[in-house]
């Protein structure tokens, strides 16, 4: 299936991207590492920690109803989906604990993009339903899965720590 194809070389670019972002963070001077940057968000190690955090969030969503288990349903957005495209704050279960090992946490994130990949090998189209969240988010399609994840690296890569 062509728009399959389509969907996962889409997820291969976003994974790309997420790593490159990993790297950039590595990249930066280790005595930044744990430093507040001059807008007060997250320091490196905690950005890490929070994509890591924010990706172990989704796996836990398809890990407990896989692509497979929702053949025959429909996407349903929630009400919170359209504005979590939009900036928001770092709901609590995403925010990072104090001084995360960065090198620890980015090895994990690469583990579990790895996991979603997988999940993606049981797509049944693009606009198959992909991941059943929870009544805030509802279950969205592959598609509306890779907007929101597109959205959430786009906004960082924006607001990238700057010193």
């Amino acid at each position: 299936m062509q728009q399959n194809s389509d969907h996962v070389t889409r997820l291969d670019a976003l994974k790309r991207r997420k790593i490159a972002f990993g790297e950039k963070l590595l990249a930066m001077d280790q005595s930044l590492w744990h430093t507040k940057p001059k807008d007060g968000g997250f320091t490196p190690a905690e950005l890490m920690a929070h994509l890591m955090k924010a990706e172990e969030f989704n796996l836990n969503f398809l890990r407990k109803t896989s692509p497979k288990q929702l053949t025959g349903r429909s996407p349903k957005l929630g009400f919170m989906y359209k504005s979590v495209l939009k900036r928001t704050s770092t709901p609590p279960m995403l925010a990072p604990s104090k001084s995360p090992d960065i090198k620890a946490e980015f090895t994990k994130w690469q583990g579990a993009l790895g996991e979603v990949d997988r999940f993606f090998a049981e797509l049944q189209g693009p606009n198959a339903p992909f991941i059943k969240m929870n009544f805030l988010f509802g279950t969205l399609s592959a598609e509306q899965f890779l907007a929101f994840q597109e959205a959430h690296m786009g906004y960082h890569e924006h607001y990238f720590p700057k010193y």
